[in-house]
């Protein structure tokens, strides 16, 4: 692919209250897109967490049709889902017309089953350089430009946060586009790939900083005005695990420092590729972009038109649900609850829980439940016997401030598993590394034949992780206790009192306190589950 390759142009050529403007805007600009990403939090301190999070202040419509133009994504469920529905009775006549007159439908007085016929139109995603890059490109490549974008920008990213686990450390300095650029300046694999000519000489142009790429890149690339929020949203919702990773930096509490530039760097070396791309491409493709670059509203407005039908059905389900919960709610039992409950039970909101509260509730009208945080307002980090590992056990947005241990074992206990875990630690990176995984496997696979087939039939428990290191005796004489606040010291009596009583008033049961209360957490056990942190109680 030929292009007509020139150096950039010179940056606007202002006075310096001009130029500290620029920086400005596009600061302001950067913390506008970057604020809508959503942080995802490391495996072992796993959240639930809602992508959309960083747009809860907008209309949900809107928000459809934004991320639906950026992304490609469908925030409403298949049209099929509706006639489903329909079918089980749980959407009716009647929800449907309530949910048109509510959105002043012109239409409300048509048959509502007209809304369920047809199938879902596909929603258009506004386009980047390389997707019409990849519209125009010969179909006998291996990979497309947005495959090979992605998988390059992955790729460093990969090695960039890795902490430890892989073989090859990149050069760190100067954070994440700096390491980028360095990198691109010797990687060839553009031009053998994707048959890129010229892109050596484009590489040696890129700017020293993501906030200059940003100024650079967004200016040639002709993206003006309202449309760079959108556009620079879109770049980094194309690598939303990425984005939310380095979002999670950015307000880390977890004995991180927050990293508040990752972000940052990451649009920066989104923006790079576009403008790498933009620069090496031919006049057909520049022509193109010229007529897309400014059509993200069109886009928004057309994706909205086309999810128009399946909002008025998903406001009907939702109807049809808000109903038959108040029919519940209005044949209640009628007993009337004593003025002080005999018991108080405060169980996890994880919905595994709600079957044993409602179970319990329905035995006596004189037993309360209530739902809350599994951390049950300790906000706490659990530092295991024998290990360096502190784990910390409280919603991912808090920071600790009190530290649970091990007592019981002694410090030879926490001695004898420091050296099994490191020993088991060694074998783990023998049998996983490249030069002897395969030999490892021959050598020692077959032992590990009858522990397969006992998993694999369902016969084997498996002990759980936090177990690692420690006999069954062994792990039953330790117990768990808050010990200290996190900066070390002790915490005395009153402390401890203090904690108590502002646990109780957070969860409302200070005033009336029943005699007797619970604070009901739980566990999981799962197997080979990279997620099983998402699954425990806090």
């Amino acid at each position: 692919m030929q292009g007509s390759l020139s150096r950039p142009g010179p940056l606007p050529e202002n006075d310096g209250a001009d130029h500290r403007s620029v920086r400005r805007e596009l600061r302001e600009l950067v913390r506008r897109v970057t604020s809508k990403i959503a942080p995802a939090w490391p495996l072992d301190a796993l959240i639930a967490v809602n992508p959309l999070w960083g747009m809860v202040d907008e209309p949900l419509k809107d928000v459809s049709a934004g991320v639906g133009a950026l992304s490609g994504a469908r925030l409403v469920m298949p049209r099929s889902w509706y006639r489903e529905q329909w079918r089980r009775g749980r959407l009716t006549a009647r929800d449907v017309q309530t949910a048109q007159a509510r959105a002043g439908d012109l239409d409300a007085k048509r048959d509502p089953r007209a809304l369920l016929e047809g199938d879902d139109l596909p929603v258009v995603r506004w386009p980047r350089v390389m997707d019409l890059l990849d519209s125009t490109a010969a179909r006998e490549r291996t990979m497309s430009f947005r495959d090979f974008v992605t998988t390059s920008t992955s790729q460093l990213c990969a090695a960039y946060f890795d902490e430890g686990q892989a073989t090859f450390e990149p050069d760190r300095a100067g954070g994440l586009f700096a390491t980028f650029r360095r990198y691109t300046q010797v990687d060839a694999s553009p031009g053998l790939v994707l048959g890129l000519r010229g892109h050596e000489n484009a590489v040696r142009d890129l700017p020293h900083t993501a906030l200059e790429m940003l100024e650079l890149g967004l200016r040639e690339l002709g993206v003006c005005g309202e449309d760079r929020e959108p556009y620079s949203l879109g770049l980094l919702l194309d690598l939303n695990g990425w984005a939310a990773w380095c979002a999670y930096l950015s307000r880390s509490t977890h004995g991180r420092e927050p990293d508040d530039e990752a972000l940052v760097d990451l649009l920066g070396v989104r923006v790079a590729w576009e403008w790498l791309l933009f620069r090496t491409a031919d006049a057909s493709v520049r022509k193109r972009w010229a007529e897309v670059v400014g059509g993200f509203r069109s886009a928004a407005r057309a994706v909205r038109r086309s999810q128009s039908a399946s909002w008025l059905l998903q406001e009907g389900v939702e109807i049809g649900w808000q109903r038959s919960v108040a029919a519940g709610l209005s044949a209640g039992t009628g007993a009337r609850p004593p003025a002080v409950p005999a018991v108080q039970a405060v169980f996890c909101i994880d919905v595994r829980s709600e079957v044993f509260r409602r179970a319990l509730e329905s035995e006596s009208p004189a037993i309360q439940t209530a739902g809350f945080a599994g951390f049950f307002g300790l906000p706490a980090e659990y530092l295991p016997a024998g290990s360096c590992a502190i784990r910390a056990h409280l919603p991912g947005p808090l920071a600790p401030r009190f530290r649970v241990t091990d007592t019981g074992g002694g410090a030879s206990l926490a001695s004898r598993r420091e050296t099994r875990l490191a020993t088991s630690g060694s074998w783990r990176r023998v049998s996983a590394g490249s030069p002897s995984a395969f030999s490892y496997v021959e050598a020692l696979g077959l032992s590990y034949g009858a522990r397969l087939l006992r998993d694999s039939l369902g016969f084997g428990a498996g002990a759980h992780p936090g177990a690692a290191g420690l006999t069954s005796e062994e792990q039953s004489s330790l117990e768990p206790r808050l010990t200290t606040g996190v900066d070390g010291h002790a915490l005395d009596l009153e402390e401890r009192v203090d904690l108590a009583a502002g646990i109780l008033r957070g969860m409302s049961l200070a005033k009336p306190l029943a005699r007797l209360v619970l604070l009901v957490g739980h566990g999981s056990s799962t197997r080979n589950n990279p997620h099983r942190a998402g699954l425990d109680c806090g």
